[in-house]
């Protein structure tokens, strides 16, 4: 099993940048800026198949909320079936909390 790191908004960015450049940084950014200001947290994914083309490409999911792609209050290890999207390669690699009050 994989650590699962917790990412700061800022950190994320930086993930998503090296992943698939700014301009992907800054549109999933505002996508978990949108989540976090309904209460849902990003939980971010990574295909880990080793025999797999597409081996280490990123999916980010909602959750946290009944109304998140996630319905659940953590999100699981593996990244279920959604979309219409075979997911099983794809592994928990860090979560972005939801903003609580008393963090804010």
């Amino acid at each position: 099993m994989t650590t699962v790191h917790h990412y700061t908004p800022g950190v994320l960015r930086s993930l998503l940048a090296e992943y698939g450049g700014d301009a992907y940084a800054e549109q999933a950014s505002v996508t978990i800026s949108r989540w976090a200001a309904d209460g849902k947290g990003a939980a971010i994914y990574r295909n880990e198949d080793m025999g797999h083309p597409e081996l280490g490409h990123l999916k980010i999911c909602s959750y946290g909320t009944p109304a998140a792609q996630l319905e659940t209050a953590s999100p699981p290890q593996r990244l279920p079936d959604i979309g219409g999207q075979i997911n099983w390669r794809y592994c928990l690699l860090g979560i972005c909390p939801p903003e609580r009050e008393e963090t804010k």
